[in-house]
């Protein structure tokens, strides 16, 4: 019953023989700020939809494939499957589709780490199956999430970026991401005071142990946990006498209470994290992008990270705490004598073209130079300014912006090449 439907202005073709026709549409990016579709029917009635562009530049964001399977939630774990499954908004929505396998077997490729998703599922005849609800597990078959009901035939998962279980569904580069579980660490009698100087152990289900000392306000930090591991604290036995209370307190970072724990049968503190109170103490561990050389060689001859390296307004002299991170550079082109390294610099439009083209020249030649006095061959450098010609969003000369707005255009992009 669709009489036409534009995108930008621009009719597109489709088959009029379809009630839901499906139809591809090429549209030039530069300069782009929005997409409208609009959709008329033989009635003249008309409904639009406008979607504002932003950019993603190469590795700002981390950008992850989330994957897993849908499954009936009952003993015989029937797949759901061959079904169109689509991330939405909390309106409904659809802004990307996937089809499960016969296994009931998905991925959603590319997807920006930094979002909470909802994922949603519509089928005839409650998708073939009897029961109502579908749990999503992650690549193991583990059951991570329980379905909501939203509707007739249709249902769908939550994924909050802070709920631990999404992070065990999401990889970048074939690596899952990690977390750090943090908290603090009280006794509560006599009176609530933190507990310094203490050791944590942290108890895989593998029998592994990681262990860390509490700081004077009882403050904890395990980094780079796989977040579908299962754990359990544990304090030292030896330190256990020098504790002061028969109660403990266990919160997270921002000082939730996740659990009170009371001596066992063996005077021992000990205690199985339950998975939501793991997903309250987890925050999400970004892993290193020079990590990411390791990838490259006959399939990927090039790979671009980006650097925030934040000069004083007007002025090439590299900052201090920049050296750290170009010392990784370093060491990625001694250990990989094959690489070459493209550094570019980028400046936001704050100042005249002419001049930022000139500052950003400046600063990349500063670069190379740190790079050469420790001992990389010059030859295998190119240092390139590019000033404002490349801005990452709408802060363009004369656009009203935030500084931090105009920070994300202060960036040095490094481009690793396999030679």
């Amino acid at each position: 019953m669709i009489k036409s439907i534009t995108v930008n202005g621009r009719e597109l073709p489709f088959s009029s023989e379809e009630l839901n026709p499906q139809f591809r549409f090429k549209i030039p990016t530069d300069n782009l700020k929005r997409i409208d579709l609009k959709v008329t029917d033989i009635y003249n009635n008309s409904e639009s939809k406008s979607v504002k562009v932003g950019k993603i530049v190469s590795e700002t964001r981390l950008i992850v494939n989330m994957e897993g399977y849908i499954l009936s939630d009952d003993e015989n774990k029937i797949p759901v499957a061959n079904k169109n499954i689509y991330i939405t908004n909390q309106k409904g929505e659809q802004f990307i589709v996937t089809t499960t396998n016969d296994k009931g077997y998905f991925i959603f490729r590319n997807l920006p780490f930094d979002k909470d998703y909802l994922i949603e599922i519509e089928g005839e005849d409650n998708l073939g199956l009897t029961n109502k609800n579908f749990v999503l597990a992650d690549k193991s078959g583990k059951p991570i999430l329980k379905s909501n009901v939203t509707g007739r035939n249709k249902f769908n998962f939550e994924l909050l970026q802070t709920d631990f279980v999404a992070l065990s569904l999401m990889e970048i580069d074939n690596v899952t991401l990690t977390v750090n579980l943090s908290g603090k660490i009280y006794a509560l009698m006599p009176e609530q005071t933190p507990i310094n100087n203490l050791t944590l152990l942290l108890v895989k289900s593998n029998g592994e142990i990681l262990s860390k000392k509490t700081d004077v306000n009882g403050y904890f930090n395990f980094l780079n946990v796989n977040p579908g591991d299962s754990y359990s604290f544990k304090i030292d036995e030896a330190e256990t006498k020098n504790v002061n209370s028969s109660v403990i307190v266990i919160t997270n970072s921002k000082g939730q209470i996740i659990k009170t724990i009371k001596r066992n049968a063996s005077g021992y503190f000990e205690y199985q994290l339950l998975e939501t109170e793991k997903s309250l103490m987890s925050t999400i561990s970004e892993p290193d992008p020079w990590m990411k050389i390791t990838t490259m060689g006959a399939e990927k001859k090039q790979l671009e990270i980006i650097e925030n390296i934040y000069y004083e307004s007007g002025s090439s002299t590299l900052p201090k705490e920049a050296e750290v991170m170009l010392m990784k550079a370093v060491d990625a082109l001694k250990s990989n004598p094959k690489l070459t390294l493209e550094i570019e610099s980028h400046t936001d439009a704050i100042a005249g073209t002419d001049l930022n083209l000139l500052l950003s020249q400046k600063r990349a030649s500063t670069v190379a130079e740190f790079l050469t006095q420790r001992g990389i061959n010059p030859k295998r450098l190119v240092a390139k300014g590019m000033g404002e010609t490349m801005i990452a969003n709408h802060c363009t000369d004369g656009v009203d912006c935030s500084d931090g707005e105009h920070k994300l255009n202060r960036r040095t992009v490094f481009k690793l090449i396999y030679n």
